[in-house]
């Protein structure tokens, strides 16, 4: 079965794609809308944002989340759930071929959501706004929707 999740976090993403390769934003990488990325095997992430909005050139950057990355990328409009369609602005979507582990890096600032939606665009966990959400504190792991459905 084909699955995809959807991201909607309105300023920066650092993905670190684990599942038998990792795809890492790079300083001074450039990403407009509708890129993908197909360098990790059996996932495609899409940046998504408003037509014709190019996303921030990939920046330095010092980070204190469990995740090890060295820049990120970021959308100029903040992401908006819309009822049973996909989302406006800024999201990143995660498309996978076969079960297993999709590992994300996202840095947000404080005041920015954080939605993961499922292939009907309905959301498979509360929004959270610090992941982790202190220094050295542990990342939040989803491991299956309210369906009792594997999505990680």
């Amino acid at each position: 079965m084909k699955k995809f999740f959807t991201l909607i976090a309105a300023v920066a993403l650092a993905a670190s794609v684990n599942a038998q390769g990792t795809y890492a934003v790079q300083v001074g990488d450039k990403v407009n809308a509708g890129d993908r990325i197909t360098s990790v095997k059996n996932v495609t992430l899409t940046y998504m944002e408003n037509a014709g909005t190019a996303f921030a050139d990939g920046k330095a950057v010092d980070n204190w989340a469990d995740a090890n990355f060295v820049a990120y990328v970021s959308g100029k409009n903040s992401g908006k759930l819309v009822s049973g369609a996909e989302p406006t602005g800024c999201a990143y979507k995660f498309e996978t071929t076969k079960a297993g582990s999709l590992t994300v890096a996202v840095q947000l600032n404080g005041n920015k959501g954080f939605h993961i939606l499922d292939a009907d665009f309905a959301e498979v966990a509360p929004a959270s706004y610090n992941l982790p959400s202190a220094k050295d504190g542990d990342s939040q792991t989803l491991e299956q929707n309210e369906k009792g459905e594997n999505i990680i």
